[in-house]
This record gives structure tokens, C-alpha cells and sequence, in this order.
């Protein structure tokens, strides 16, 4: 996918993303399985022990804030993602699928979404402005993870969609244990990503 949208990505409008640009970081990140098992790997290559535990703990107040939310209740409370330090991705290497198709020509129109959020949805529906988010990488990069959605449901596993805070809270605190090698697909539930009230939202089942 990457090799793909860098191909097209002269032929597509500039975009204004940059280091330290983080107003996209407050929302619910969708992540698929073999994705987590990719971030903890890297977090065990990169991370020693007292920094994976330094880790949880951000994890575990950054997940109090996320469970049950929809993305806009997150941006009204800045809830940030858990990889988030300094307005800097701490994985950018090795972000999710969802996090690599967010491009927006318009640094300022991301922080009025933030900040300013019901008015600048707003605006957008009432056609008095226009969204600014580039429409080809998300959708090669959404239409990437949905493949790999139905891939794993055509073997052993069920295919779930979670959300990456929640869900990173759980590894870590399996791998802390010790129980990282046992832990399965299943065991993610409480950061399953699901549709209620028409948004989509996390259990309100605390992490752990």
C-alpha cells in the first residue's frame, strides 16, 4: 500500500501533515490483529523493561478517557492516543494502517475539527466549507485493512476490528505478566470497535 500511494502521490494535491502536527491524534485509531502484533513487536525491540512499564501506566489514563467513546466525544475531551508524546508519533515507523491514509490539505482545518469541532462539521454539511482530508491514500489505505479484515475471517481468526489504545493497554499488560505468548485475538474484546447509536464506539468495560 505504501509503494502504491507513493506511485500516485505526485498526481494528488499537496498535502500540509508535518512533524509535530498532531490534531488527528484524538480520535479512535482502528486496528487489526497482525497490526498489533507488528507494534508490540517493535515496542519490544525498542523499549526496555522500565520503559514498557512507564508505557502501561500512560496507557492505562489514556484508556480511562477512550473507553467508550465515539472519535467526536474524544476530540471534545482530547483524549489522545496512546502514542502520542510531545505532539509527536512515538510508531510513526510502524503506525497503523488507518493512521498512514490520514493526509489533509489543510494543517488549520485539522485543528478547527479539534477544537472547533461542531461548528467545523457543521460548516462542512452545510456545504459553507469543504473538508480538507485527501481522499486517495485513505482510501487505499481503509480498503487495506478492510482486506486484511476478511483474510483473517477466512482462517482461524475472527477478523475484529479494535481500537488501538484500548487494545494496546491489554498487550502490555500481558506482556508484563509474562502471558504475551498466550494471549489470543479474543482476549482484545473490551476494545473491540463497535456501532452504537449510530458511532462507532468502544465497550464501556474498563481494560484492566
Amino acid at each position: 500500500m505504501d509503494n502504491l500511494w507513493a506511485s500516485i502521490q505526485s498526481d494528488q494535491p499537496s498535502y500540509d501533515c508535518h512533524k509535530g502536527c498532531s490534531w488527528c491524534c484524538y480520535q479512535n485509531v482502528s486496528v487489526t490483529w497482525p497490526e498489533l502484533l507488528q507494534l508490540i513487536e517493535f515496542l519490544r525491540e525498542t523499549l526496555n523493561a522500565d520503559q514498557l512499564k512507564k508505557l502501561y501506566a500512560k496507557s492505562q489514563l489514556r484508556s480511562k478517557k477512550a473507553i467508550g467513546k465515539s472519535t467526536n466525544q474524544r476530540f471534545d475531551e482530547r483524549a489522545a492516543c496512546i502514542f502520542l508524546e510531545n505532539k509527536i508519533c512515538t510508531i510513526h515507523t510502524v503506525r497503523p494502517l488507518q493512521c498512514r491514509g490520514g493526509f489533509s490539505e489543510d494543517q488549520n482545518y485539522c485543528k478547527n475539527l479539534l477544537e472547533n469541532r461542531e461548528q467545523t462539521q457543521q460548516a462542512v454539511k452545510d456545504g459553507d466549507q469543504i473538508g480538507k482530508f485527501l481522499i486517495a491514500p485513505k482510501f487505499i489505505y481503509n480498503s487495506a485493512q478492510i482486506a486484511m479484515v476478511y483474510a483473517m475471517k477466512e482462517t482461524e481468526f475472527k477478523g475484529f476490528v479494535f481500537e488501538l489504545t484500548l487494545a494496546m493497554t491489554i498487550l502490555l499488560q500481558k506482556l508484563l505478566d509474562g502471558q504475551f505468548e498466550s494471549i489470543k485475538e479474543v482476549d482484545l474484546k473490551p476494545a473491540l470497535l463497535e456501532k452504537m447509536n449510530d458511532e462507532i464506539k468502544t465497550p464501556d468495560t474498563p481494560t484492566s
